[in-house]
């Protein structure tokens, strides 16, 4: 049997670990969220640049967003297939989504991945600098 001591300290390591993770996690979410709002981009242009026929039908698969992604992240795919899980827990868990193993609704990624200038919001008006923020409706 392990002790009470035992238990709390590999509990508290866990927790490190964990909190270590999330804190790398949210700095490669931060890093693609900024390199969008600096370019301005169509996402839909940015995953479907042939175009796509059906928004609505439309859907990313692992492969293409990690492709995308990783291009964003300079070459990085295992960290863009790390975001991909956390969008995909994302819109599991907030959005009550059910995903496909390996793809996604286009609209959703678009809509949770969608910058938009708060300069040019009513709000805005009081911003002394441009700013963006990322629009995810609940």
């Amino acid at each position: 049997a392990e002790s009470r001591e035992v238990h709390d300290r590999k509990l508290a390591q866990q927790s490190q670990t964990v909190g270590h993770q999330n804190i790398v996690h949210w700095h490669m979410v931060d890093k693609v969220l900024q390199i969008l709002c600096a370019s301005h981009c169509d996402l839909w242009s940015v995953f479907f640049p042939a175009g796509v026929e059906s928004r609505e039908s439309a859907v990313i698969t692992k492969a293409d967003f990690v492709a995308v992604v990783g291009d964003l992240l300079n070459g990085d795919r295992s960290s863009s297939a790390e975001f991909f899980a956390l969008l995909k827990d994302y819109l599991r868990t907030r959005r009550g989504m059910q995903t496909i193993v390996d793809t996604v609704p286009a609209s959703a990624v678009v809509e949770c991945l969608r910058v938009q200038d708060v300069t040019q919001t009513q709000s805005a008006a009081t911003l002394p600098q441009k700013r963006c923020s990322i629009m995810v409706s609940g």
